[in-house]
C-alpha cells in the first residue's frame, strides 16, 4: 500500500480514531523499508521508524498539525516490551510540511512507562496491576465486559459501576461517543491501544496494527502465501482475532503441531483418544481431525470418531457447510479428512492430514482440488457458524462452568470475567447495547 485518500471530512471529537488525512493528493504516503517493515505513514504525519533486530519498533518521530514529537521503545531479548517513552513538544504550533524531522532539541517534556510483568509504572510511580479479567488502580479492582471477539467494551468497577465504554468498528478503530477513553488503554481484542503522540495503533506484541493491518510483515507469512503478510485476521475481523500478530489461533496450528506421526488405524478407544506416549505414536486422519478439534476446543475431550462420526457430529451440531473452502476448514471425504491450512485459484487446497499407511501426517506441498486429492464422495468442507476469540465454538449464553466467563447471546456478545453481575436481556439483531449494572445484582 501506497497511498490511501479519505474522502469524508475530518471528525474532531474527543476520543475518535478517525482516519488522518494530512497529504491528500501528495503520492507515496507510505515508505517501507528492506524487511517490508513501515518506516513512514504521512497521513498521521509519522516521518520515521526505526526497527530493532526483531523487526519491533524502536523509534517513531511525528509531527502533524497538531503535535510533534518522539516515542521510544526497549524489548528484552524475546521482544517483550519492557519501556515505552514518550517525548514532545510543548510549545509547539505550526502548521508543518508533512514528513518533515523531528526537532529532537525541542522535545523537553517526557513520559516513561515501564512494564514488569503484569505490573504496570509511570514515570517511577505504581501505575496499573494487570489482573485476569481487569486490573487494580489506585486502590479499586475494574473488571472488562467483552464481547464475542474479546474486545473490552465496558470496564466497572468493584461497585458494578461503569468506568469506561468503548464501541468498535470491524477492525478495531473506535467510535467517537465514547467514554472516558483514558481510563485504561487495553481495549480491541484486549491489545494496549498506544496513543502516545497520536499514535493510535495497537501493540500485537509481534507486530503492531494501525486502521486495517499491521505495519509489519508477518513472521508466519509463508505459511499463508494465499494472503498479504500484512492482513489482520484474513482481512476477517468478524471471524478471526490474531492474539500476538503472527496467525490467527484456530484449527490450523494444532494441525501442524501434529505433523510427522506415523500412520495406523486403531480400534480401541483409549489409544485414539487419551495423551499418552502410546496412544500417540500412530494416528489415522480422522484420529487426526479429531484431535485437532479437541485441542481447538471444539470439543471438550479427544473423541473416537470416524469419517461417519464426523459427519454426524458436523450435521448434529453448528457448523456451516460449504463447497467452497476458507482456511481452518475441515475437509471431509468419504473415508478420509484433513485440516485446510491452505487455500489457492481454482478450488484448489493445501490439506494437513494423516496420509496413509507407510506415510507420515504431513501438510501438502501442493495444493490440489477436493477431486485430486481423493476420488469419490467429497462432503465439503466444515466449519463453526460461530467462532470466539481464536477460533473456538461459542458457547452462545451459556455459563462455562469451568471458569468465571460467560458468553453473551448471538445479538449483543457480551462476557463478563471476575465478579459475575446479571445483565439485561437484549433484543436479537443488536450489535451494541447500553448496559446499566446494578450493584446490589453484583454476584459475591
Amino acid at each position: 500500500m501506497k497511498t490511501v485518500t479519505d474522502a469524508i471530512a475530518d471528525i474532531n471529537l474527543t476520543a475518535s480514531m478517525d482516519f488522518k488525512d494530512y497529504t491528500k493528493g501528495t503520492g507515496v504516503e507510505y515508505t517501507y523499508n528492506k524487511n517490508g517493515a513501515m518506516t513512514k505513514d504521512l497521513n498521521k504525519g509519522i516521518s520515521s521508524i526505526t526497527y530493532n533486530s526483531l523487526n519491533l519498533p524502536q523509534t517513531v518521530d511525528i509531527k502533524n498539525k497538531t503535535v510533534e514529537g518522539r516515542n521510544e521503545y526497549t524489548y528484552s531479548a524475546a521482544g517483550v516490551k519492557l519501556r515505552a517513552v514518550q517525548r514532545w513538544n510543548p510549545g509547539y504550533s505550526t502548521n508543518p510540511v508533512i514528513g518533515s524531522a523531528v526537532n529532537v532539541n525541542a522535545l523537553t517534556e517526557t513520559e516513561t512507562t515501564d512494564y514488569v510483568g503484569n505490573i504496570i509504572y509511570e514515570n517511577d510511580g505504581l501505575k496499573r496491576i494487570l489482573v485476569d479479567g481487569g486490573y487494580y488502580q489506585n486502590g479499586n479492582y475494574y473488571f472488562y465486559i467483552r464481547d464475542h471477539l474479546g474486545n473490552n467494551r465496558i470496564v466497572i468497577d468493584q461497585y458494578s459501576d461503569a468506568v469506561q465504554s468503548t464501541q468498535y468498528y470491524p477492525f478495531g478503530n473506535s467510535f467517537a461517543e465514547n467514554t472516558n477513553q483514558t481510563a485504561q488503554p487495553y481495549k480491541y481484542n484486549d491489545k494496549e491501544l498506544d496513543t502516545r503522540n497520536g499514535l493510535n495503533m495497537y501493540d500485537y506484541s509481534a507486530r503492531w496494527k494501525h486502521d486495517w493491518g499491521f505495519t509489519t510483515v508477518d513472521p508466519l507469512a509463508e505459511k499463508y502465501y494465499s494472503w498479504s503478510p500484512y492482513n489482520y485476521g484474513y482481512n476477517n475481523p468478524m471471524r478471526f482475532i490474531d492474539p500476538t500478530g503472527e496467525g490467527p489461533y484456530d484449527r490450523i496450528n494444532a494441525a501442524r503441531n501434529m505433523t510427522g506421526l506415523k500412520y495406523k488405524q486403531e480400534t480401541d478407544t483409549k489409544l485414539r483418544t487419551e495423551n499418552t506416549k502410546e496412544a500417540l505414536e500412530y494416528m489415522d486422519c480422522s484420529e487426526f481431525v479429531s484431535r485437532v478439534l479437541a485441542a481447538d476446543e471444539i470439543t471438550d475431550d479427544v473423541q473416537h470418531m470416524n469419517t461417519a462420526g464426523l459427519k454426524d457430529f458436523f450435521e448434529k451440531n453448528d457448523f456451516e457447510q460449504s463447497t467452497t473452502a476458507q482456511v481452518g476448514d475441515i475437509a471431509l471425504w468419504n473415508g478420509h479428512t484433513g485440516i485446510v491450512t491452505g487455500v489457492e485459484e481454482g478450488g484448489k487446497v493445501v490439506i494437513t492430514h494423516a496420509r496413509g499407511v507407510g506415510k507420515l501426517s504431513q501438510e501438502s506441498t501442493k495444493a490440489l482440488t477436493p477431486q485430486e486429492y481423493r476420488p469419490g464422495t467429497f462432503h465439503g468442507f466444515y466449519r463453526p457458524n460461530n467462532e470466539t476469540v481464536d477460533g473456538k465454538v461459542s458457547q452462545n449464553a451459556k455459563l462455562n462452568p469451568a471458569s468465571p466467563l460467560f458468553y453473551g447471546a448471538e445479538g449483543a456478545p457480551v462476557t463478563v470475567e471476575g465478579k459475575k453481575p446479571k445483565l439485561p436481556e437484549v433484543s436479537p439483531g443488536q450489535m451494541s447495547a447500553k448496559i446499566t449494572i446494578d450493584k446490589d445484582k453484583l454476584n459475591n
